[in-house]
């Protein structure tokens, strides 16, 4: 191989290395060009109530059809952007270990795992609900 050759090939592989990473750059930087709402904006511009809702809170068209015909059906059709919001919201987790479902070193291994990685809301009444912790299964309800 010459020199000439080499230089090629390390000229063009530098090129295809560099237009991924390029192209990804010039993306982020046309999508930082607007505020999410100036983009909401512009995509659902021309598009109908349903289609605009869907890009608005990220469901299906038919997800958000099937819930505008559910809730008229029940007289709650002014809930539907409350509902698709409620939708989007991060579930709050909950671990419950039930008394005598768990043999004594499940039960051990959840009450550590609960001690180590989980803190109540109100850690003066809440503890974790384990055989260890407790004998009364209706404070696990």
């Amino acid at each position: 191989m010459t020199t000439r050759q080499s230089t090629r090939r390390s000229a063009s592989s530098a090129i295809r290395s560099a237009l991924p990473g390029g192209f990804a750059n010039a993306v982020l930087r046309r999508i930082s060009q607007k505020s999410l709402e100036g983009w909401i904006a512009e995509l659902t511009a021309d598009a109908d109530p349903t289609d605009a809702l869907a890009v608005r809170y990220a469901h299906p068209a038919w997800v958000v059809r099937a819930l505008r015909q559910s809730l008229r059906l029940h007289g709650r059709a002014d809930e539907l952007e409350a509902l698709l919001e409620a939708d989007n919201a991060a579930p709050e987790v909950h671990l419950v270990g039930l008394p005598g479902l768990a043999d004594e070193a499940g039960q051990a291994a959840l009450a550590s795992a609960v001690e180590a990685y989980a803190a109540p809301a109100d850690s003066s009444t809440a503890q974790p609900c384990t055989t260890a912790a407790t004998s009364d299964a209706s404070r696990c309800a």
